[in-house]
C-alpha cells in the first residue's frame, strides 16, 4: 500500500472516525488526494462513511474502518502460534496438541465426509483441505492416488514444528477411513516442493487385520 493511503488507514485507526478536511490537514495533503484514497479503500471495503447533516450548508461525510481492514495491518499469528507448539514440545505436550488438532478438524469437517468410493472420499477431502487454505489437486500415479496439498497455510509454523504436519497426515488418515493406506511421499520440511500423500484401499486381510 502506497505511502499516503497508509498514513490515511493509520490516521482512521488512531482517530475512529475523520472527515477529509480533518485526514487533509493532519497530513498536509490537499483533499483531492485524500478523496481519492478513500474512493479507493471503500471500493475495497476496507472504510465505511455515514453523513452527517449541518445546521448550514451541505451535509459532511466522516469515514471510518471496516472490521475488513483489520487485514491491512500486521499481525503477530505466527509468532504466536510458533510460541504455543514450542511450549507444547518443551513441557512434553506435543502429541496431545496434535491429537487435539486433528479432533478439531474433524469437529468442523467431520459432515463434509463423504462415503462410498475412495475418488468421492478424496473429492470431499479436497474441498475440505480448500477451505483450510490449501490449494490440492489429485492425479492417478499407478499406485493409487496422489494428493497433492499445494500450497501450505501453515508453513510459517510447520517449518519449526513437525507436530502440525503429523496432525495434517492423520486428520487426512481419519477422514479417508480405515480402509484407506495413506503414505506421505513428498514433505516441505525434507525439501520438497509440496507435502503429497498416495492413496490407495487397503486388501481385505489388511482391513481385517487392523480391527
Amino acid at each position: 500500500m502506497q505511502g499516503t493511503r497508509q498514513a490515511v488507514v493509520e490516521l482512521l485507526r488512531q482517530r475512529t472516525e475523520v472527515s477529509v478536511r480533518e485526514l487533509a490537514g493532519a497530513l498536509g495533503v490537499t483533499q483531492m488526494s485524500v478523496r481519492l484514497h478513500l474512493a479507493a479503500l471503500c471500493r475495497g471495503g476496507f472504510v465505511t462513511s455515514r453523513e452527517i447533516h449541518q445546521p448550514i450548508g451541505r451535509p459532511s461525510h466522516c469515514f471510518r474502518l471496516t472490521e475488513k481492514a483489520s487485514d491491512l495491518f500486521p499481525r503477530a499469528y505466527v509468532r504466536l502460534a510458533d510460541l504455543v507448539f514450542a511450549a507444547a514440545t518443551a513441557s512434553g505436550h506435543e502429541e496431545s496438541l496434535r491429537t487435539a488438532l486433528v479432533d478439531e478438524l474433524m469437529r468442523r469437517h467431520g459432515a463434509q465426509l463423504a462415503g462410498g468410493s475412495l475418488e468421492d472420499r478424496v473429492e470431499a477431502l479436497g474441498d475440505i483441505l480448500a477451505q483450510e487454505g490449501f490449494t490440492p489437486s489429485v492425479e492417478a500415479d499407478g499406485q493409487g492416488l496422489l494428493l497433492r496439498t499445494g500450497h501450505c497455510p501453515y508453513e510459517g509454523v510447520a517449518a519449526r514444528h513437525g507436530c502440525l504436519c503429523d496432525a495434517e497426515c492423520g486428520f487426512i488418515s481419519l477422514a479417508l477411513g480405515g480402509d484407506v493406506l495413506v503414505e506421505r511421499v513428498e514433505f516441505r520440511r525434507g525439501g520438497d516442493r509440496d507435502c503429497s500423500y498416495r492413496l490407495r484401499l487397503l486388501p481385505r486381510f489388511e482391513v481385517v487385520s487392523s480391527n
